[in-house]
């Protein structure tokens, strides 16, 4: 099953990336389009591509924003200082008391 997962998710990620190229590349050849008044039919699609394209740059700054705060929330939970006393004791100093 891990194997089904990582070739979908290998999968998905390369028709992000050709979606994301594609839609880059039409904008780019039809920039300079010779626009035919209100109802241009490619100005409607270079907007609805702009706005796809603004609408994935926000997607992968969310989920890097969501991934860096599950690394330092996992980072934290991790560190040894925080589990560990902060000052010594007699006890972890192995210190024999006698009387």
């Amino acid at each position: 099953m891990s194997h089904q997962k990582r070739i979908g998710a290998g999968l998905l990620c390369v028709i992000f990336a050709l979606a994301l190229l594609v839609s880059s590349a039409f904008v780019i050849h039809e920039a300079g389009h010779i626009c035919t008044g209100e109802d241009c039919l490619i100005c409607q699609a270079i907007a609805m591509n702009g706005h796809l394209l603004r609408l994935f740059g926000a997607a992968v700054l969310v989920l890097a924003f969501l991934l860096g705060i599950l690394r330092t929330k996992h980072a934290w939970a991790d560190t040894p200082e925080l589990s560990a006393p902060v000052c010594g004791t007699l006890v972890s100093w192995k210190i024999r008391l006698n009387n």
